[in-house]
């Protein structure tokens, strides 16, 4: 029980973001690898190393649109509830995710969930020192944890797709297509 840990609210969303890749290629004359490529510049977007080695290029990420698809929220009453269920839907029009060499569409599942506090540490008996006191008193009462899950959007095919890969003619998917 002393591990238990309070919660009192729990909020989740499905976002997604819409990005452009763009490349900068650079040589590495001096036969730098990727690994030391990154040390240098380890803030500078996702380096990658082509199969002659000598060929280096940056992959940036431009993110042209943010998506909030679904949200769900519920206060928790900590004394009496043990479990929480929320519900996300999907729209039927959300655009599949996708990554292609000059975009991707991603999507990630949020949740964030308020929890107490753990309780400050004692005062030591007789070094209590100003800014120990002042760290009790202001310390937050609520912390918030994020989980952050990556999500696939695909939509189940159409009668007409399930029928078209069935079919291994193309002439008969052609002839399906224009009675369409």
């Amino acid at each position: 029980e002393d591990s238990w840990v309070p919660c009192y609210q729990v909020s989740c969303c499905l976002q997604g973001s819409e990005s452009v890749l763009s490349y900068d290629i650079a040589s590495s004359p001096r036969g730098e690898t990727k690994s030391m490529l990154q040390q240098q510049q380890p803030h500078r977007g996702s380096l990658h190393q082509t199969a002659d080695t000598n060929t280096m290029f940056k992959q940036k990420r431009h993110c042209a649109q943010q998506m909030l698809l679904s949200t769900a929220h519920q206060t928790i009453d900590p004394e009496s509830t043990q479990r929480v269920s929320l519900s996300l839907l999907v729209p039927d029009n959300t655009i599949c995710s996708t990554h292609t060499p000059t975009m991707e569409i991603s999507y990630e599942c949020v949740v964030d969930i308020v929890v107490a506090s753990p309780p400050p540490p004692a005062p030591s008996s007789k070094s209590t020192s100003t800014k120990q006191m002042q760290q009790r008193l202001y310390q937050p009462k609520y912390r918030n944890l994020r989980l952050q899950v990556p999500c696939t959007i695909a939509h189940a095919p159409t009668a007409l797709e399930t029928m078209a890969h069935e079919m291994k003619d193309p002439e008969e998917v052609a002839l399906l297509q224009r009675q369409r």
